[in-house]
């Protein structure tokens, strides 16, 4: 295997030496027409390297811009050159209602599908193509990557390089357990897309003033009005609904603060067991969809060495450096190098082994390396309950064992909605576009806003793995409350790190009981007998349960997947909080039933309130056998 690495990353890099010497600067053309069937015209940035062509060609479907914004893929974290060095055709098209193009912006609706479908069909049959197109994309362009191959009728897609993709529209970007996200839609929808897409069609607009006057137009009309009702409008009205109605789902207008149709429909998750062309996810640890990769690797019904995953350290931006191994001592190849050994192997037919390389391989915190595995979660992960034990307070804070507690015992959590704007969470809802800050690698300021339990230390290497929840039960003074968790790595020196996080809203905490039969999560739940291991919760209006004073209710919290290994002497921490400003803010309806309220989460013998967390015993090295044996 060790060898099947190395020669595929020999193989790039001879290609690229080769495409340097013997060929001419692949030529530019700049502001390419794509007219739609509806006269919308989509302009693209394209590159050819005619002296090698016919060629096949490298598709990315971006809304954040082609020309001199350059924030597309093609030109960021997967580097265009190598493509292009490798015989490649490179193909960047802003999508409608975005960057150079004319139209209105439908965020991930059929006609935006249609329109990839379109250009797909088009550039399979140009003069200098080979026929085959592949599609690549980070984030967006990574999302709108994977919904080319949900297309039924696109022969010509070859394969699929997906970087940082979402799965679930709302749970990943509009909500964190029913409260509103507004930090990364801010910042997402009107910075990177909405605001610069209304100055780039000027900018160049002598290159095609009539285009860009349109583009311009429709992107000022969709910044004034559009954007602000789907970013913050929800959050800001008296009901979540109020400001949307119930309109057509393919529109931004009919946005709602409850999952539904419209979020189904830009949701790759819904669709993604219909995909029939192989598929590499590259996604990172500390992404704000470090939920979804996983997800969608395993929904992916594909044949083994047809789908691969890639789990990064980081944030949204991630990647490989040089030279890095994993824990077979195999290197792991650059994202360039991976891309291009999956494309030629795909779309060129070159036997290069990249089918035969690990399906999974997943940086380990704590351990600070990528780790082999066969599928994800391992097989050798199992689960246990880390119970909450308040019995102490106030006199300390709380423990987590793997004893059930033998005395009841209670903490009060007060609401307070500006907790949070010190921690981890508020550069990873950035998409880690800033560097990280003391708040986002020491916990501590954010713990000390909050109520903890803590582990004993480990004797052991204890390795984290996969999915967890957290079963509670909960008394409030308010008909609604909020609730946030987050994981952290508690030092020796006492130092705190954190990695994951949950959140719920108390009034939307109703489960889908129904077992997940296949690898979609889709309106059902992961389930370990009758653990919940992903709680899903329908986040509709008709599942609202608002609480009563002094009442006891069990209630099921999601916490992001973690991969981490805790090592002798540190401690897993749990911290409890009313709020995560300002990635979680609670809605302006529910803030009514929320302001001023007290949270009871119980733990006792009657009400056992514990993490459910999957580890793996015998720690990396069982990993790294079960890997070793099903090669064998």
């Amino acid at each position: 295997m060790g060898r099947r690495w190395v020669s595929i990353v020999l193989a790039v890099l001879v290609a690229q030496v080769i495409g340097v010497a013997s060929a001419d600067e692949p030529e530019r053309e700049n502001d390419f027409v794509y007219t739609m069937d509806d006269g919308v015209r989509l302009l693209a940035d394209r590159w050819i390297p005619y002296d090698r062509c016919p060629c096949p060609t490298v598709l990315t479907f971006s809304p954040y811009g082609t020309n001199e914004f350059e924030a597309s893929v093609a030109t960021t974290s997967l580097k265009r050159e190598p493509f292009l060095q490798a015989g490649y055709a490179v193909v960047v098209v802003d999508v409608r209602g975005t960057g150079q193009s004319e139209g209105m912006w439908g965020v991930l609706n059929t006609r935006e599908r249609k329109d990839l479908g379109d250009v797909v069909r088009r550039i399979a049959v140009e003069e200098w193509s080979d026929g085959s197109v592949v599609t690549a994309g980070i984030s967006y362009g990574g999302i709108t990557a994977l919904m080319a191959a949900e297309e039924q009728d696109l022969p010509q897609l070859k394969a699929v390089f997906s970087l940082v993709p979402m799965a679930d529209a709302y749970r990943d970007i509009l909500s964190s357990g029913g409260s509103s996200d507004i930090e990364f839609l801010g910042a997402w929808s009107g910075g990177l897309v909405a605001g610069p897409s209304t100055v780039q069609p000027l900018i160049t607009a002598q290159r095609n003033p009539e285009i860009a006057i349109n583009a311009a137009t429709a992107h000022a009309i969709q910044l004034a009005t559009v954007i602000p009702v789907t970013t913050l409008g929800y959050n800001m009205g008296t009901d979540r609904d109020a400001v949307f109605g119930e309109g057509d789902p393919e529109s931004l207008t009919a946005a709602s603060g409850y999952d539904g149709e419209f979020y189904n429909l830009r949701s790759p998750l819904d669709r993604i067991g219909d995909v029939k062309v192989p598929v590499f996810i590259a996604g990172a640890e500390l992404d704000i969809f470090q939920r979804s990769q996983p997800l969608l690797f395993n929904a992916l019904n594909l044949p083994p060495g047809q789908k691969k995953l890639l789990m990064m350290p980081g944030y949204h931006v991630a990647e490989v450096p040089p030279g890095t191994v994993d824990d077979h001592g195999r290197p792991v190849p650059t994202l360039e190098e991976l891309a291009l050994a999956w494309f030629d192997r795909w779309a060129r037919g070159i036997q290069n082994g990249i089918e035969d390389s690990p399906p999974v391989e997943r940086w380990y915190y704590g351990a600070d390396g990528y780790v082999a595995q066969r599928q994800d979660p391992p097989a050798a992960i199992q689960h246990e309950r880390w119970y909450l034990d308040a019995s102490a307070m106030p006199l300390g804070e709380g423990t987590l064992s793997r004893a059930a507690p033998t005395e009841d015992g209670s903490t009060n959590i007060v609401f307070q909605p500006t907790q949070g704007a010190c921690s981890r969470n508020t550069i990873q809802y950035l998409y880690g576009a800033v560097p990280d800050i003391p708040c986002s690698t020491d916990n501590t300021v954010a713990e000390a806003e909050g109520i903890t339990f803590t582990t004993p230390a480990f004797d052991e290497p204890y390795v984290v793995n996969g999915p967890i929840s957290m079963r509670t039960w909960i008394r409030s003074s308010r008909p609604d409350a909020n609730l946030v968790a987050i994981l952290s790595d508690v030092a020796p020196d006492g130092s705190t790190v954190a990695y994951t996080y949950g959140a719920q809203l108390a009034s939307l905490r109703a489960l889908t009981t129904t077992p997940c039969a296949t690898p979609v999560i889709d309106a059902c739940s992961v389930k370990d007998g009758d653990e919940y291991v992903m709680p899903w919760h329908p986040f509709t209006k008709e599942s609202i349960s608002k609480l009563e004073p002094d009442i006891t209710y069990e209630m099921w919290m999601e916490i992001n997947p973690m991969s981490v290994v805790l090592q002798p002497g540190h401690r897993l921490r749990l911290t409890l909080k009313s709020s995560d400003f300002p990635h979680t803010v609670v809605n302006t309806s529910a803030l009514r039933d929320v302001a001023g309220g007290v949270l009871q989460v119980l733990t006792g013998p009657e009400t056992p309130t514990y993490l459910y967390a999957g580890f793996v015993p015998g720690g990396l090295q069982a990993l790294k056998a079960e890997f070793t044996a099903t090669a064998n």
